[in-house]
Parts: structure tokens; C-alpha cells; sequence
């Protein structure tokens, strides 16, 4: 297990219902599995798979940048460079950057920034050097 696995896996529980930053939807998370973070997303809840390899590449992405703007061209399918939302679409097809910042708040992996447009940066947990000692 990876750091930002074992932070979800002990901040983060099956049940839990939680709100994207900007809009505030609210959202469950439906499982953890050895695959990666399953959540019901939108007014049908429909099932949404965030693979570990994606969620332990954050860290990465964020690091040394700063502040990152969470989401991208709305409800566009469009990847927005040099943002979370274009750094998570390289792993899956839908838009889920405000579902995954709320996930990776409350498992202390980022901090939000809610002001608009909002934005992430990378929690003093998960700073530069930290991270080989969370593994």
C-alpha cells in the first residue's frame, strides 16, 4: 500500500457522504477495494472506480506547484492543462476533479482552496520530503 492509500484507508470509510468543493454535490463513497475508491456520483449515483495508481500519482502532480485549479472547462469532456481535472483524465473519461479533491481533504492528502475558481495544493502531511516516510 501505497501513502495516500493507507490516508484514505484510515481517514476515509464505505458510507461516507461528502460534497464537491464548488457546487457542493453531495456524493457517497460506496467502497474501498483493493482496486481503488468506489463512489456514487451525480443524481443516479452512478458507480465510479478511482484506481490507487491514479489517486498515489497526485502527490507527484501537485508537488512543488502550489496551488493547482481543481476543475477544467465545465462539463466538458475537454482536458484543461495544468489542472487536477486534466491530471485525472489521463486516468479516466469523466469529470470527477471536485468528487476526488473532497476525498483526498479528508484524507488529509490535500488542503482545499474553496474561493473561486477553486484549487488544491498538496498538504504539509504529503510535503516534498514527507512522503518516503508515510510509505
Amino acid at each position: 500500500m501505497g501513502p495516500v492509500q493507507n490516508a484514505i484507508r484510515e481517514r476515509v470509510h464505505e458510507g461516507d457522504v461528502m460534497y464537491t468543493p464548488g457546487a457542493s454535490q453531495p456524493f457517497r463513497v460506496s467502497r474501498i477495494n483493493l482496486e481503488g475508491v468506489v463512489l456514487e456520483l451525480g443524481r443516479h449515483g452512478a458507480p465510479t472506480l478511482l484506481p490507487w495508481y491514479c489517486l498515489e500519482g497526485v502527490p507527484g502532480f501537485l508537488r512543488g506547484h502550489g496551488d493547482i485549479r481543481i476543475g477544467g472547462f465545465g462539463k466538458v469532456i475537454r482536458i484543461a492543462p495544468d489542472t487536477f481535472d486534466g491530471y485525472l483524465k489521463e486516468y479516466m473519461g469523466r469529470l470527477t476533479a471536485g468528487w476526488v479533491a473532497a476525498v483526498l481533504e479528508k484524507a488529509g492528502v490535500v488542503e482545499i482552496q474553496r474561493t473561486r475558481p477553486a484549487s488544491i495544493r498538496l498538504s504539509s502531511r504529503f510535503g516534498e520530503n514527507d512522503c518516503a516516510q508515510l510509505k
